[in-house]
């Protein structure tokens, strides 16, 4: 089906033959056999198990539609077959591009309106390769049931996503139309010999206005339309005022390309993107997880990088789905982050980068993978060079300037002076670094990118940093810190600390960026995965531990219930 109209050649090799049981009768020609496409037929007789090639001239009309195979009328055979099937077109290269488009166009029409189809054929151009991936992308999608009946419904101007698990749809609507009632233009336009949607016993002709009684969470309206054959359509609406993500294809530890959707409640018609995505996180990740973090990288419809703008966010291709999956608030890290965000001290080269930010921003969304609901996530900007807004390498003579590196777990270097779990203080020099490993005492390389750049990186000023912390007198320590550290920020991050309670940012989960090592070596500080305070802990238990009560001395506390404090 779908294929573009015009002329084909397709040819296959085929055996139809009568077999004996004795040498005598053994391979006679038989006959009645046919290899047929659309129609146009050839008799078929080889006259010995040796197959032979048919080749068939065909016509694919408008429907897009070609049937071939074997047909059998009386035959004398007792043996057919056919194999290695080649279908192939003989228009012009412009001709096939139009048919794969309109094959697209057909294949999507359940699942996205006509303005998001058209959206991503113009994503993919001329390239066969990139409209062939439009089209597959719709396996992993959903049959809209309305669109059955009618197309391109939209509730002044939003379409309403339809969730198989929920089995009703799900509109995005500005929280300011909630707690009233809600007037709303209704598009759509109707299959042929389908009837008018109707919202509740109300009939509503395209265009025109429908009154939504009074809009609150959790509150259903009743869909219906009839299609071509008679059968009426019913199903629910409700309205959110959390944006609406969808994403489709099959993911696991490593990135695999899919779809992702952004309704936007500001903002109508969203794009339907290429994405390549991955799981992503530590326990959170571990197997028999049902809600799962993502990390998606936007693609265009060749499969390079593409980047988009959401809520007024960075304009990026790489952004995070958190599935918040530890806190059963769901909302502890975006909202100590946002503290952060308004209360810190901005990093020690404000005046040279006036948009650079110590944390990331968010949005909360409802999230739907593929078919099924998955509850609330937050889509979240990257904590990378980019947002820290990191001096970047010279890419001629490949001179480092911005660095930025994550701690991802706890170790001396990590602690800048004890080992896990002690308390005591040796004043030793951490581990020697090498410059051809992306890890060096728990601290990963995040940019310059180590893959990137020849497989090597420079760790000097980390180290030289935390060789400082590990190994100065309390003299020292005093006099000579802020020659290696954004001393204001290191305070604002202590105080915050203190006050939620962390239990897992005491070293880990952090970002340690310079902003340019060729004119100072100054380690300035960003935030990073706080979902483990204000009582919380970092495990997936679900209760909140007696000794996580907000009474008690922060450094106290870290040390016995925890690794340890940073040494200090």
């Amino acid at each position: 089906r779908y294929l573009p109209a015009g002329e084909y050649s397709i040819q296959a090799d085929v055996i139809a033959v009568l077999q004996g049981g004795n040498a005598s009768d053994f391979g006679t020609p038989a006959t009645g056999a046919y290899f047929f496409a659309n129609d146009q037929q050839a008799s078929c007789s080889t006259g010995s198990e040796r197959p032979v090639c048919y080749v068939l001239q065909v016509t694919v009309g408008s429907d897009g539609e070609l049937r071939f195979g074997m047909k059998l009328e009386n035959t004398t055979a007792n043996w057919v077959a056919f194999d290695n099937v080649y279908l192939i077109f003989l228009g012009t290269e412009e001709e096939m591009i139009e048919g794969e488009k309109n094959k697209i166009r057909q294949e999507l029409a359940d699942y996205l309106t006509d303005t998001e189809i058209e959206a991503l054929i113009k994503e993919a151009g001329d390239n066969f390769d990139a409209l062939e991936r439009v089209r597959k992308s719709g396996a992993n999608m959903t049959a809209d049931p309305l669109a059955k009946a009618l197309r391109g419904l939209t509730i002044d101007g939003r379409a309403p996503v339809y969730v198989e698990s929920l089995d009703h749809y799900l509109c995005t609507l500005p929280l300011e139309q909630f707690g009233k009632a809600y007037n709303a233009r209704i598009d759509y336009t109707p299959h042929e010999g389908a009837g008018q949607l109707m919202i509740g016993t109300t009939t509503v002709a395209p265009g025109t206005d429908y009154r939504f009684s009074t809009v609150t969470g959790g509150k259903f309206y009743k869909l219906s339309a009839t299609d071509k054959n008679g059968n009426t359509i019913e199903k629910n609406v409700t309205f959110t005022s959390l944006p609406i993500v969808r994403i489709t294809g099959s993911f696991n530890d490593y990135y695999s390309e899919g779809s992702i959707t952004v309704h936007e409640p500001d903002k109508p018609a969203p794009e339907t993107l290429f994405m390549k995505a991955k799981w992503r996180g530590g326990i959170t990740n571990s197997s028999g997880k049902h809600k799962r973090n993502y990390h998606v990288k936007l693609l265009d419809g060749n499969g390079e990088k593409l980047e988009r703008s959401f809520f007024g966010l960075r304009n990026d291709n790489s952004w995070i789905l958190e599935s918040c999956q530890v806190d059963m608030s769901r909302i502890r890290n975006r909202v100590l982050t946002d503290l952060w965000n308004d209360y810190c001290t901005k990093p020690y080269y404000i005046d040279k980068e006036k948009k650079a930010m110590s944390g990331t921003r968010g949005r909360f969304v409802e999230l739907i993978l593929n078919n099924d609901y998955r509850g609330i996530y937050c889509m979240t900007e990257n904590m990378d060079r980019k947002q820290m807004k990191l001096k970047k390498i010279d890419e001629d003579t490949h001179e480092v300037h911005g660095q930025l590196w994550k701690s991802k777990d706890w170790s001396y270097g990590v602690f800048m002076g004890h080992d896990t779990d002690s308390r005591n203080y040796p004043k030793r020099h951490p581990s020697s670094y090498f410059e051809w490993y992306e890890m060096w005492e728990n601290y990963q390389v995040k940019y310059p990118d180590f893959e990137d750049y020849g497989y090597t990186t420079d760790w000097e000023t980390l180290y030289n940093a935390v060789d400082f912390v590990c190994t100065s007198s309390n003299t020292a320590f005093r006099q000579q810190f802020t020659e290696y550290f954004d001393l204001p920020v290191v305070i604002d991050y202590y105080i915050l600390m203190e006050t939620i309670l962390s239990t897992d940012n005491h070293g880990k989960n952090m970002f340690f960026a310079v902003y340019d090592k060729q004119e100072d070596k100054r380690i300035t500080l960003g935030v990073w995965d706080m979902d483990a305070t204000c009582g919380q802990r970092w495990s997936d238990e679900y209760f909140h531990k007696a000794f996580l009560g907000p009474e008690q001395d922060y450094a106290t506390f870290i040390t016995n219930y925890e690794h340890g404090d940073y040494n200090h």
